[in-house]
């Protein structure tokens, strides 16, 4: 069973490398960038769920934290730029807006409860 938190984690990883193999228009090194964060992000993921220990499982979920936070930087970026539609950019922001909030909660868990450094 996955979590809220894999859940939107992968749609947003999803989301990001879905957008940028059609969105040509872009030019190529922020296409590229983005969707290596995307991949990146999903990468990550699969780590924090693989982890066997909890110090571990804090390390990457900071990490995830980061990604999220580029994606979010980049959808700025690419708005700003006129590079990305208003539907795309609000789909894709609320879909960013959902992982982030989840990964600070996780985080905020985590630190909480005494089990990251």
């Amino acid at each position: 069973m996955h979590t809220p938190l894999q859940e939107h984690c992968y749609a947003l990883s999803v989301a990001v490398i879905r957008f940028t193999l059609t969105a040509m228009h872009v030019p190529d090194d922020l296409r590229y960038r983005m969707q290596s964060i995307g991949f990146d992000l999903g990468l990550t993921l699969e780590s924090a769920v693989a982890s066997s220990a909890r110090f571990e499982f804090a390390m990457h979920l900071d990490q995830i934290h980061v990604h999220v936070r580029r994606i979010k930087f980049v959808l700025r970026l690419l708005d700003d730029l006129d590079y990305i539609t208003p539907d795309d950019a609000v789909r894709l922001a609320n879909t960013a807006e959902s992982a982030h909030r989840l990964v600070v909660a996780a985080i905020r868990t985590t630190h909480r409860n005494g089990e990251a450094a």
